[in-house]
């Protein structure tokens, strides 16, 4: 028998019921804002984005998973 993850990444945006039933992994993306690199959903917010679009007009870019990074997650 095999082992079988079912994984995907932040903005999927899976309803957490759907997370927990199929216990589904999220792994987070990058954001980069005003050069500091966070992971989605830890260190940053919805709010501190829509605050940096207010105070300095800069919005955030965002990268997918290094592969050795979702090896490792």
């Amino acid at each position: 028998m095999s082992n079988i993850a079912i994984t995907t990444d932040s903005p999927s945006d899976l309803p957490a019921s759907v997370k927990q039933r199929y216990d589904v992994g999220v792994a987070p993306l990058h954001v980069l804002l005003d050069g500091t690199d966070y992971f989605d959903g830890e260190g940053i917010t919805i709010n501190d984005i829509y605050a940096a679009y207010d105070e300095k007009k800069i919005l955030p870019k965002t990268s997918a998973i290094p592969v050795a990074e979702y090896v490792d997650f």
